[in-house]
């Protein structure tokens, strides 16, 4: 988390993307660092940003079971949404944080709009082991 905040005080671009169009915030989402994702997004980092497959942070957090991560930045985007069209926001409901039933109607969703694209398979990002010597 350090370095997450050393990188975004010192004016790094936060919606920088790779060659799939993913940025930090895709990847911290499809993990579930929530507190990296809040970070980035009180930077700058585009909630809606989509990679060339068409996801989202928040479909990639959906579709790879991070459900905290997936409500704040649903949450968020609805905030902002609200914003936008002069609507208060907390007229505006969010899923039950223990509803298993909706994550994976959630999750489903997400999977069913990307089936025409590529979408990123969970298993091609791993989390770096290190060994101590």
């Amino acid at each position: 988390m350090l370095v997450v905040q050393l990188l975004v005080n010192y004016d790094i671009d936060v919606n920088l993307a790779n060659s799939t169009g993913n940025t930090a915030l895709h990847f911290s989402a499809l993990l579930g660092f929530l507190d990296v994702v809040k970070v980035l997004v009180s930077k700058g980092a585009k909630l809606n940003a989509q990679n060339s497959h068409g996801d989202t942070p928040a479909s990639l957090a959906a579709r790879n079971n991070q459900p905290q991560t997936h409500r704040w930045l649903i949450e968020q985007t609805r905030i902002l949404d609200a914003l936008a069209s002069n609507q208060r926001p907390a007229t505006l409901p969010l899923p039950p944080s223990d509803d298993e039933e909706q994550m994976a109607a959630l999750r489903s969703a997400a999977a069913a709009a990307n089936a025409s694209a590529n979408s990123i398979s969970p298993r091609s990002y791993s989390t770096p082991t290190y060994h101590h010597t």
